[in-house]
């Protein structure tokens, strides 16, 4: 398959609520079940059992494995990683920047709602987590903890947004570089405060 047709099943992904939810579980647990993310994800079993089916048409999961739980056939999926890798974020950013209105809506409602999904299953993870595994987070990850929320004028967020477009495109040439993979997660999200 091309890379152009992967940048559109990746588009056609981020502006579906439910298979984007989907992306951020699996991105933050590896794997999980149906069942497991009906948890978290707002929708009927059918309805995610349908997603699941056409992300895995279109290649963005695969069963990673299969267990007989209670005779019933429980298969555990994860993303198919290579597909998301094939396209590069300034490729990705420059195809969003030729979205329609309706488009970009249905794009920032999603990932409004499955970054609301994340939130919730990470505050959930902390929640759970005892005063040892919170100390272990804690110097795990140091200094490099970041929680922001910051306002910026229409000037800075500019200046802010043309670096981390360059950021990214150093993070990913370092990234093939350096197959490992860490475990971490940085979102970054600029959205107008005042009514559009």
């Amino acid at each position: 398959m091309k890379k152009g047709e992967d940048v559109e099943i990746l588009l056609e992904a981020f502006r579906n609520r439910t298979k984007l939810s989907i992306i951020s579980l699996l991105l933050m647990n590896g794997k999980m079940t149906v069942t497991q993310m009906s948890k978290y994800i707002n929708t009927t079993r059918s309805n995610l059992y349908q997603t699941i089916k056409e992300m895995k048409d279109d290649r963005l999961v695969i069963i990673s494995e299969s267990r007989i739980v209670k005779n019933y056939m429980e298969k555990y999926y994860k993303l198919n990683i290579p597909i998301f890798d094939n396209v590069s974020q300034e490729k990705l950013l420059k195809e969003i920047d030729k979205l329609n209105a309706d488009d970009i809506r249905e794009m920032l409602i999603s990932y409004f709602v499955s970054t609301s999904i994340l939130l919730n299953a990470l505050a959930e993870e902390v929640r759970k987590a005892d005063n040892g595994e919170l100390n272990e987070m804690k110097s795990k990850f140091g200094s490099t903890l970041i929680l922001s929320l910051v306002t910026l004028a229409r000037g800075p967020l500019n200046v802010f947004s043309s670096m981390y477009r360059e950021f990214v495109k150093d993070l990913e040439k370092k990234s093939k570089e350096n197959q490992e993979k860490e475990d971490n997660i940085l979102m970054v999200v600029s959205f107008p405060l005042n009514k559009i």
